[in-house]
C-alpha cells in the first residue's frame, strides 16, 4: 500500500461528492421506520376516534304507462322520479312516520329533510334504467329503516292523483342492515399512512444526507481530499486496553509495511498521529502501529505528547511519573524517562506528570533535540500528539516530524474538520502521509461506518 508523502503546502480539500440516494436512505433506515410507525400510530388513533359511516342501498325498478299502453323508460323520466324520492314531501312522509321518528340516526339534526336529502346519492343506470339510491349512516340498521321508509313513501305518493302521472315501482332490493363501513376504510387508511411516512422518512433521510457533512465510510473520506487513505481500522468496543483484534492487526500490518516501503527518498523515522477533534482515536492507532513496527522487527518508541489528556502510560499499565515533560525541563534524563513494555522492541517515553508544556517548549532546540537522539536510538519514533484543531502541540510537533498521520473517526469527523485539520498541517509544512479512518464496522453496502 505505498502513499506519497510529498504534500508540503497548504492544499484546498474538497467537499465529499454526493453519495448515492439509496445508501442515505439505508443509513438513516431506523428514522424512516420510526416515521412510518408515527404516521400508522396517528393513523390507528385517527381509525379509533373517527365514527364508522355506513352506505346503505336500494334498486328500483320504476316504470310510466303511455296512454299508447307502452311502458315509459326514458332517463328523463327516470331523472324525474329521483327527484320526487329526494323531493321535501317524500322525506316529511316518511320522516312523520312513528316507527322512524325515535331513531336515533335522526337525533340532533336541527333541519332533518334538509339533512337527510345531503345523506342520499342516486344513480340511474344508463344502460338497465335502474335507480340504486344510497343513504349514509352511522348505525347501518336504522339507516337501512330510514331509507326503506323513504321508498315506502315514495310509493305511496304514487298511489295518489297528482299532477305527476303515477309510476309502476318494483323494488328489486330492499336496504340492508349488513353494510360495510364506507368510511373511515380500514386498510386504504394503513396504507395511505405507510406511504406517507415512507415519503416523509425517506425525505427527511435525503435532506439530512445532504446537509450533514460527517463521513461515514472510507470512500467518503477519499473522496473528500488529495490524501491517500492509509487505513481503515475496525471499530474497537474497548479502546483503552488497546486493539487487539486479528483485523485490527492486520490492519496496523499493512499499515506499518507501507511506512517500511515507502517508496520516497526521505524514510518516515518520525511519524506523528493526530486528529481534526479529541476522542477521534488516535491514541489508539498511535498504540497499534508502534506495535505493528515492533513486531516487523524495527525498535520503536512511543512518545505521548498528549500533555491535556496522556493515555500511553496507562494503556501500557505504568503508573504516571516522570516523562517527556521533566526531560523537555531538564531535571530528569532519557534513560530514565523511557519506560519497557511486554512487547519485544517496543518501548514508550510517558508524558510525565506535569500539567503541560508552554508552546515555547515544543518548539525549542530541546524538543528538537530529543527527537534527533531518538532517531538515532530508534529505527521508528511513534508520537500521539493532542487534536490539531484544539491544540498547538500538533502543528509544532507536525512542522519537526518525517511524516503525519491523521486519523478521522466515521460518524464523528466531518468534512470541514478533515479540510481544516489538513490545511492547518500543511500550513506549516507538515507532510501528510495519509489518512487513518478509524471506527469502521463491517456491514451490508451502504451501511453506517461501512468499511469500503
Amino acid at each position: 500500500m505505498p502513499f506519497d508523502i510529498a504534500h508540503s503546502g497548504p492544499t484546498t480539500v474538497l467537499p465529499p461528492l454526493n453519495e448515492d440516494v439509496l445508501h442515505i436512505i439505508w443509513r438513516r433506515r431506523r428514522s424512516i421506520w420510526a416515521m412510518i410507525l408515527l404516521c400508522l400510530a396517528a393513523a390507528t388513533l385517527y381509525l379509533l376516534s373517527t365514527k364508522a359511516v355506513y352506505a346503505v342501498t336500494t334498486q328500483l325498478y320504476v316504470e310510466r304507462k303511455s296512454t299508447a299502453g307502452l311502458p315509459d323508460r326514458s332517463q328523463e323520466f327516470l331523472h324525474t322520479q329521483v327527484a320526487l324520492l329526494q323531493s321535501t314531501s317524500v322525506l316529511r312522509l316518511a320522516l312523520d312516520r312513528p316507527d322512524v321518528k325515535p331513531l336515533r340516526e335522526l337525533a340532533g339534526l336541527t333541519q332533518p329533510i334538509r339533512q337527510v336529502r345531503d345523506r342520499l346519492t342516486s344513480d340511474v343506470g344508463s344502460k338497465d334504467g335502474i335507480i340504486t339510491l344510497s343513504l349514509k349512516c352511522a348505525d347501518p340498521e336504522q339507516g337501512a329503516h330510514l331509507l326503506n321508509s323513504i321508498v315506502d313513501a315514495y310509493i305511496g305518493q304514487q298511489s295518489k292523483n297528482g299532477p305527476l302521472p303515477a309510476a309502476n315501482v318494483v323494488v328489486l332490493e330492499n336496504a340492508d342492515a349488513n353494510a360495510t363501513p364506507k368510511w373511515p376504510r380500514k386498510p386504504q387508511v394503513l396504507a395511505v399512512a405507510t406511504a406517507l411516512g415512507l415519503l416523509l422518512g425517506s425525505g427527511w433521510a435525503l435532506l439530512r444526507g445532504r446537509t450533514d457533512q460527517r463521513l461515514y465510510t472510507a470512500t467518503e473520506v477519499a473522496r473528500a481530499g488529495h490524501v491517500p487513505v492509509a487505513a481503515v481500522v475496525p471499530h474497537n468496543p474497548s479502546p483503552i486496553n488497546g486493539d487487539s483484534s486479528r483485523h485490527a492487526a492486520e490492519t496496523y500490518r499493512m499499515l506499518s509495511t507501507a511506512i517500511q516501503y515507502n517508496p520516497t527518498p526521505q524514510q518516515p523515522r518520525t511519524i506523528l498521529v493526530t486528529s481534526p477533534a479529541p476522542a477521534d482515536g488516535k491514541t489508539t492507532v498511535a498504540v497499534g502501529l508502534a506495535k505493528a513496527l515492533a513486531a516487523a522487527g524495527e525498535r520503536t518508541i512511543l512518545l505521548d505528547l498528549n500533555s491535556h489528556n496522556p493515555a500511553v502510560a496507562l494503556i501500557f499499565g505504568s503508573k504516571p511519573g516522570a516523562g517527556l515533560s521533566q526531560v523537555l525541563a531538564g531535571t530528569l534524563n532519557l534513560n530514565q524517562a523511557v519506560h519497557p513494555t511486554t512487547f519485544p522492541g517496543l518501548d514508550i517515553l510517558p508524558f510525565g506528570s506535569d500539567a503541560g508544556l508552554p508552546p515555547q517548549t515544543m518548539a525549542g532546540e530541546a524538543f528538537r533535540n530529543l527527537l534527533a537522539k531518538l532517531s538515532k536510538d530508534y529505527a521508528r519514533v511513534v508520537l500521539d500528539a493532542p487534536a490539531v484543531l484544539s491544540f498547538a502541540d500538533a502543528r509544532i510537533a507536525a512542522a519537526i516530524c518525517n511524516a503525519t498521520l491523521l486519523v478521522l473517526r466515521l460518524g464523528k469527523s466531518t468534512s470541514s474538520d478533515y479540510a481544516e485539520a489538513y490545511a492547518a498541517l500543511t500550513t506549516v509544512n507538515g507532510r501528510v502521509l495519509g489518512v487513518v479512518v478509524n471506527d469502521a464496522i463491517q456491514g451490508p453496502a451502504g451501511n453506517r461506518h461501512q468499511i469500503t
